[in-house]
């Protein structure tokens, strides 16, 4: 968390638990709030403070979530739908999508500053059904929408 000269709470990040064969090897950012009135660095300085304590514990891991439709990089596996993967491509891509109904780019730029290793995390679905339906489930899925 960041308090203000004043005590006040200025913004929190919770993190949750990432345990492996019975031990903690790191965290999971889960929850991140903030005043509406403070920078949104404010975000990655409560992370950069939280990584640089986590390591001095000695954990292994802290893992900042999911950044829907980043596509670059990461290698297709099994049979794509050209659709789906065009509108992914599109919408990361549309500086209006970015900066009217999500910010992609600004969500895997934000992430990118703290020089991590992403992790490919894959959409697969059935071949059959509406290309529509699969990008409508991925959009709720993620809270996109």
């Amino acid at each position: 968390f960041a308090l203000g000269e004043d005590g006040s709470v200025l913004g929190f990040n919770d993190f949750d638990p990432i345990h492996e064969n019975g031990r903690c090897i790191g965290y999971l950012a889960s929850v991140k709030r903030r005043v509406p009135a403070n920078t949104t660095y404010l975000d990655l300085a409560i992370v950069a403070h939280a990584i640089r304590q986590f390591q001095s514990e000695g954990l292994a891991q802290a893992r900042l979530g999911i950044s829907p439709l980043a596509l670059d990089g990461i290698p297709e596996v099994g049979q794509p739908s050209r659709w789906v993967q065009g509108a992914f491509r599109y919408m990361f891509g549309a500086n209006w999508v970015n900066r009217r109904l999500f910010s992609f780019q600004g969500l895997v730029e934000a992430k990118g500053r703290f020089k991590g290793e992403p992790q490919p995390l894959y959409n697969c679905l059935p071949r059959r059904g509406s290309n529509f339906m699969r990008m409508a489930g991925f959009l709720i899925l993620t809270k996109i929408v």
